[in-house]
């Protein structure tokens, strides 16, 4: 895998070059362009950073870091579907600046930024230094990274882990090293205990070293006895976690929250890691067809990108290890992904593939740096920034936004009455109530049956929040109260089982008199007659 320099053409070889050029040459140095690229990330992502109100998601991410670490390595599925080191380093960085929601945020926000720098560390080993360069201003002015780069979630985390696992393994594989291999075990450890799609990015990774060792028709020992090593380190910092892990891997295949996945969902993908197109106008029917352009660009830039990658690997042999692992890079996880949704069950996601972002901009920098002189892909670039800069805008309202579950808990805050119980159908806006008025009383969580009142009674115990108890169906507690207060969203799981149990029991024993929509919640009042 060496490092290419894109042939000069005449224009660039002149000797006189014009004060623009001049001015081009000295802005466009890495030790200029970088540092300001990173400041440009930086403020993109800090910008407005207060005007949203908690993401449903975050929720969960501030319940689990209040924990104290090991707690959170022990029961973080009672509260997550995500492995635990995210929420154990939030919880670290809590204990330093608090856990208001700036405060996590930041944490995320810092990742975010520091993946500018690294993108350009990995091109600078992988392919080159202005490839590497545009690269990591892709990086910058990302709106699917600017977006996740705001939020308290663990995918900035994911995105920085699995360009330090590319760019350990290049250097490893190239120079050998037994501290390089222990590096390269220790960031797999990472990533696989920070989310489950970095298993994917391994496997690419681990293809990339089996494709390389064919086309070079030789097994070099060190080379694999380095990665066998890796890999088992990483497995046996693994298994204490092993058996959470199967009972998340069960309740996704019984219980995740996609219910369709087509075979074209990863084109889709694939858009949004680029321009974020989906942010502004989601295709389909109900989409402003004003604004569906937003998606030609990026969509005719892929498709040039990965034909022209294809062609420059077979015009120039030694660049073939490189491509190859940028595609291999981008390719297998949405291949696995895109088999698993269409056999098992839907898990293809747009946000847990952010991790191979870092290929994907590696690989259209690399091709923008090598056919910059061709006006086809001047015009597509321009269009293609100019779509990113309207998907960041749509990010920054211009008022602060309110999340519609915490607009519900506040109505109910200062709503409800003494003597009524509040009884909530599904974990999102429990949390969300639970998070923003801990000292609501007389609040219940609604079981779907016995299993299900054992896990939220364990849930419970990890939020350190009200007593196990309070886990009940509307039967057993509503003859307690002169007034309920129902509570069904847009995430409650068993709705028609709720309706026989909780709200039919309360149709029979009480009547209704009030009912409260929200825009992903309705609030229905009974009283309870005597």
């Amino acid at each position: 895998m060496q490092q290419l320099d894109p042939p000069l053409d005449h224009a660039q070889a002149t000797s006189n070059p014009s004060r623009r050029q001049r001015l081009l040459a000295v802005v466009t140095q890495p030790a200029i362009a970088l540092p300001i690229l990173t400041l440009l990330a930086l403020t993109l992502r800090l910008y407005k950073l207060q005007y949203y109100s908690y993401f449903d998601d975050e929720v969960l991410s501030t319940f689990a870091a209040r924990q104290p670490a090991l707690e959170i390595f022990r029961h973080i599925t009672a509260n997550e579907d995500h492995p635990p080191l995210y929420h154990i380093l939030l919880h670290l960085w809590t204990l330093g600046f608090g856990d208001s929601l700036i405060a996590v945020r930041l944490f995320s926000v810092l990742i975010s930024t520091a993946c500018v720098p690294l993108l350009y560390t990995l091109g600078r080993v992988a392919s080159n230094r202005p490839a590497a360069l545009v690269a990591a201003g892709l990086m910058a002015i990302a709106p699917f990274q600017i977006y996740h780069g705001r939020q308290a979630r663990m995918y900035p985390l994911l995105t920085l882990l699995v360009m330090l696992a590319t760019l350990l393994l290049i250097q490893a594989w190239q120079r050998g090293g037994w501290w390089r291999w222990l590096l390269f075990g220790l960031i797999i450890s990472a990533g696989i205990y920070t989310h489950a799609y970095f298993w994917l990015s391994l496997l690419a990774l681990d293809t990339w070293a089996l494709a390389d060792m064919i086309m070079h028709r030789r097994i070099e020992r060190k080379r694999w006895a380095g990665l066998i090593a890796a890999h088992a380190l990483a497995g046996l910092a693994f298994v204490p976690f092993l058996p959470q892990f199967f009972g998340t891997v069960n309740g996704v295949v019984q219980s995740f929250w996609l219910k369709y996945s087509s075979p074209y969902d990863w084109i889709i993908d694939l858009i949004t890691l680029t321009n974020y197109a989906t942010l502004v106008a989601f295709p389909g029917a109900n989409a402003p067809w004003y604004l569906l352009p937003i998606y030609f660009p990026p969509l005719a830039i892929l498709i040039l990108a990965f034909g022209y990658s294809v062609r420059e690997a077979y015009r120039y042999p030694q660049e073939r290890s490189t491509w190859l692992l940028l595609h291999v890079l981008i390719w297998v996880p949405i291949v696995v992904a895109t088999a698993i949704s269409l056999t098992i069950r839907p898990i293809l996601l747009d946000r847990s593939l952010i991790g191979l972002s870092s290929a994907l901009f590696l690989l259209l920098g690399w091709i923008f740096v090598r056919y910059w002189h061709r006006r086809l892909i001047q015009l597509l670039a321009l269009a293609f920034v100019a779509t990113c800069v309207v998907s960041i805008a749509s990010m920054y309202p211009p008022t602060p936004q309110q999340n519609d579950l915490v607009r519900m808990a506040d109505y109910l805050a200062h709503t409800a009455r003494p003597g009524d119980a509040i009884a909530y159908a599904d974990w999102q806006s429990f949390d969300t109530a639970a998070l923003t008025h801990p000292q609501q009383p007389d609040v219940y969580i609604l079981p779907l049956s016995e299993a299900n009142q054992s896990y939220w009674q364990a849930r419970m115990r990890f939020m350190r929040w009200r007593e196990p108890h309070q886990v009940e169906s509307v039967p057993t507690f509503g003859a307690r109260y002169q007034r309920v207060w129902l509570i069904f969203s847009l995430y409650t799981v068993g709705l028609d089982q709720h309706e026989q149990v909780d709200q039919a029991w309360l149709e029979q024993h009480g009547r209704r008199i009030d009912r409260v929509e929200f825009n992903r919640a309705v609030l229905l009042l009974y009283e309870v007659l005597r």
